[in-house]
C-alpha cells in the first residue's frame, strides 16, 4: 500500500486519522488504549489515490454498517482533508501487505447522507531515518479480570516448577549456589516470577514485560528443563490463546478415546 496513505478509524461516532508507516490500524487501535478484542467490529480504512476506503474485520469487508458509515462520515472527511473530490469506496481486494489493495463498491456523490462537520487534524507521525524498535505485539488483554485469574495460576505453578527444578539441579551437582553467577540467575527468576505475581494482582502494566524477563532469565539458565519452562512462560506472557487452542485439541483427542 502507498506509503502516504493515511489511516482512520471510527471510534464513539467520531473519525480519529493517522498518518505515518510504523503502525497498522491493530496496532495502532491497540496503542490507543482500546479493547484488542472488539477490533475487528470497528470500522476503519484509508485515504490515498484519491479514494477513501471505508471496511471492517480481517478480510477487509463492506456491510450495510460500512456503507451507512461511508455515507455518513464522507462529506466531513472531505473537508477535513481538503480534497473535495475523493471518491467514496467501500470493502477492498488484498492479495498481500505490500500489493496494491483495490476498493470494491463505489458510493455515489448522491447517496452521501452526512452532515460536514468541523475539520479535524490529522494526527501525522514524523518519520526518522533511524531504525525503527522492534515491537512486541502483546494479544493478550492485561485489563482483563478472567486472564489475571489464569495468569495467576500459571505464575505460581512456573514458580513452584521453578524452584523445584532448581533444587534438582543442586543436589544433582550440575548448578552450585556457591557459583556467584548461578546464584543471582536463580534469585533473578524467583524475583522476577514474584514480581509478576504482584503485578497480576495489582494490575500494574509493567506486568507483561516482566514476563518477558521471566522467560529470558530462566532461557540463560542453559538447562533443558528451564529452557523448556522458559519457552512456555515467555510464549503465554505474550499471547494466551496458543494454550487455548492446545487445550482444545486435547480435548477433543481425548473425547474421541
Amino acid at each position: 500500500m502507498n506509503n502516504n496513505r493515511i489511516l482512520f478509524m471510527i471510534i464513539d461516532k467520531q473519525v480519529k486519522y493517522y498518518q505515518g508507516t510504523d503502525m497498522d490500524h491493530r496496532e495502532w487501535y491497540i496503542s490507543l488504549g482500546l479493547d484488542p478484542n472488539n477490533f475487528e467490529n470497528i470500522i476503519r480504512g484509508f485515504i490515498a489515490d484519491g479514494k477513501i476506503v471505508f471496511y471492517k474485520g480481517q478480510n477487509f469487508n463492506y456491510d450495510d454498517e460500512v456503507m451507512r458509515a461511508a455515507k455518513a462520515f464522507a462529506p466531513s472527511m472531505r473537508i477535513t482533508l481538503n480534497n473535495l473530490n475523493l471518491e467514496v469506496w467501500c470493502g477492498a481486494m488484498v492479495d498481500g501487505f505490500n500489493s496494491k489493495w483495490e476498493p470494491i463498491v463505489r458510493i455515489n456523490d448522491t447517496e452521501l447522507t452526512g452532515i460536514i462537520d468541523e475539520p479535524v487534524k490529522v494526527e501525522k507521525k514524523v518519520i526518522s531515518d533511524k531504525p525503527q524498535e522492534a515491537v512486541i505485539d502483546f494479544k493478550n488483554d492485561y485489563d482483563n479480570p478472567a486472564f489475571i485469574k489464569r495468569a495467576i495460576l500459571v505464575t505460581i505453578v512456573t514458580l513452584v516448577l521453578t524452584i523445584f527444578i532448581k533444587v534438582i539441579l543442586i543436589k544433582s551437582q550440575k548448578m552450585y549456589t556457591s557459583n556467584r553467577g548461578d546464584l543471582l540467575l536463580m534469585l533473578a527468576q524467583i524475583g522476577l516470577l514474584g514480581g509478576s505475581l504482584y503485578g497480576y494482582i495489582s494490575k500494574k502494566k509493567i506486568t507483561k514485560y516482566l514476563g518477558i524477563g521471566v522467560g529470558i532469565a530462566l532461557l540463560l539458565m542453559f538447562d533443558p528443563l528451564d529452557i523448556i519452562l522458559g519457552i512456555l512462560y515467555l510464549v503465554y506472557s505474550i499471547d494466551e490463546s496458543y494454550y487455548v487452542k492446545l487445550i482444545q485439541i486435547v480435548k477433543k483427542i481425548t473425547n474421541k478415546k
